[in-house]
């Protein structure tokens, strides 16, 4: 295949949204969140009367609230960190060749062997490069062909 480029950005309310999906999907997410509505409904229960637990129900309530907005408050976390890194809204250009990608952005150019790409990962909206166990380059996919994506598929060796 020839080489091509595409430009592709990322906004803040995109990342938002990826990492909230991302997060839901994680077992230990749900148990979290199923925890603290499970916590909710005993202090209300206790607050109402209905349930008598020796203790402070001030605690249980503050704890389910915690435990509920807990993965809120690491996406807000996250945006921050994104809002915070010059370079991530910014554009990036890829220029896919037989054996490596040259990412330009607007403070660096890199030259990534496609062999060193780990994994590639499709969501609904994004291609993700991973270039390590927790860091990809995203590329929206509306921007590629499904013959580029199966030419960025094929390069990639499976590790073990």
């Amino acid at each position: 295949m020839e080489p091509f480029t595409i430009t592709t950005s990322m906004t803040k309310k995109e990342y938002g949204n990826f990492f909230y999906g991302a997060l839901y999907k994680k077992p230990w997410t749900m148990v979290i969140t199923f925890g603290g509505l499970a916590l909710l409904l005993v202090a209300e229960l206790e607050f109402s009367g209905r349930l008598y637990v020796q203790g402070m129900p001030w605690v249980d309530l503050g704890l389910a609230v915690f435990l509920i907005l807990s993965p809120s408050l690491t996406v807000l976390l996250a945006k921050k960190r994104f809002a915070s890194s010059l370079d991530l809204s910014n554009d990036f250009r890829f220029t896919f060749g037989e054996d490596a990608i040259v990412v330009n952005t607007k403070t660096c150019d890199a030259t990534l062997k496609l062999e060193h790409i780990i994994k590639v990962k499709e969501t609904r909206q994004f291609l993700l490069l991973f270039a390590g166990a927790k860091s990809a380059y995203f590329i929206k996919r509306d921007r590629l062909t499904k013959e580029q994506i199966e030419f960025i598929k094929s390069k990639v060796v499976k590790k073990k």
